[in-house]
């Protein structure tokens, strides 16, 4: 019923009934949630109720029975994860960490583009932008480039196997990473080269945390690190890129903040980006009408709730569509599915030509 493009599907119903719909998919009970002011009321004003995940096939398979951070219940185990997780694995140290990598493997990728301009011969942007982010996260995860195998293609093209089998193909990759840094260990004395280092010593070190850290733990992480760290930075350069091509003046204003920020004699750095407020402003507007996750993971009540006179039963699945928050012409304007140039100072929409 829903089709490959489910938020729109959802889009136009609840502009027929409404911002807030129920319906049932199978034997459960879901509630599609479709406007910015009902988002609000069951993500922060109820946002204990609705905490947590439900359980389906693709958590327990492809997350290790719900043990990383997406798909784990709510309790004191996620929110020990997630504590450890930002301290441990995200923190602006571990992430300044790799700042070199970073700008080598970014520089190749601009050398690669020159080159191909030189030879006025074509590139696949958004392929080249794909493998870009592919290989600074598993040099971030595990600290090297692995052109052997192909993780997100095999989950990809998992998605029409059973889970079951796809679950063992990810298990047997992780294992030998984590088997690979295990033996390694001995010759790093207590250097940390990526997260599977410091997961591990983590793991050795379980009387300082409150939840007991095992390889399962370990892989589930790491998947969500993968996850969150591929397809959600790949999207959004390719989207911001889609829009700025439709809109030529945008792209126009994009460049000469480049050139008056950095100049046309380097590369931009890191430390040019908090110059760059017109490109970020255009990354919000990309994300804006074209969102990373357009439906977000589902969320389920922990118990019985009535919200503004609507009864919703414990163990409901809550739909929250993010891709039509973007777009409600209640909270951006009547013209709210065009792409603007129209944000903080700026005063125009920005036209195509």
């Amino acid at each position: 019923m829903l089709g490959d493009l489910p938020h729109r599907t959802l889009s136009q119903l609840a502009q027929t009934y409404g911002p807030i719909m129920y319906l049932r998919l199978g034997l459960v009970p879901a509630i599609v949630v479709s406007s910015p002011e009902w988002a609000e009321l069951f993500l922060k004003t109820h946002d204990l109720v609705f905490a947590s995940r439900p359980n389906i096939m693709a958590s327990q398979y492809l997350s290790y029975g719900r043990k990383n951070m997406s798909f784990a219940p709510y309790g004191p185990y996620w929110r020990n994860i997630r504590k450890l997780c930002t301290l441990e694995l995200l923190s602006n140290l571990k992430i300044e960490m790799f700042k070199p990598m970073r700008r080598k493997e970014l520089l190749h990728y601009v050398e690669l583009i020159k080159s191909s301009a030189a030879r006025r011969s074509a590139i696949d942007i958004s392929a080249k932008v794909g493998s870009l982010i592919e290989d600074m996260t598993y040099q971030m995860l595990f600290g090297f480039k692995d052109d052997k195998f192909n993780l997100k293609s095999s989950m990809q093209e998992g998605l029409s196997r059973r889970m079951k089998d796809l679950s063992k193909i990810i298990d047997g990759f992780l294992e030998k990473i984590i088997d690979e840094h295990v033996r390694d260990a001995k010759t790093l004395q207590g250097q940390h080269r990526d997260f599977i280092d410091v997961m591990l010593s983590l793991m050795e070190s379980n009387e300082t945390h409150q939840e007991h850290l095992d390889r399962d733990n370990t892989k589930a992480i790491m998947l969500d690190m993968l996850a969150a760290g591929m397809d959600t930075s790949t999207t959004v350069i390719d989207w911001t890129i889609a829009e700025l091509l439709r809109h030529p003046r945008c792209l126009k204003l994009v460049q000469e903040e480049l050139e008056n920020a950095v100049g046309l004699n380097r590369m931009v750095e890191e430390k040019d980006l908090p110059k760059l407020d017109y490109l970020k402003m255009v990354i919000k507007e990309s994300m804006r009408l074209h969102p990373v996750a357009p439906l977000l993971i589902p969320r389920e009540s922990i118990e019985d709730i009535t919200i503004n006179g609507y009864f919703i039963p414990k163990k409901s699945r809550v739909l929250i569509n993010n891709w039509a928050l973007g777009r409600d012409p209640n909270s951006w304007s009547s013209n709210a599915e065009e792409f603007y140039r129209k944000v903080y100072q700026y005063q125009h929409r920005c036209p195509r030509t």
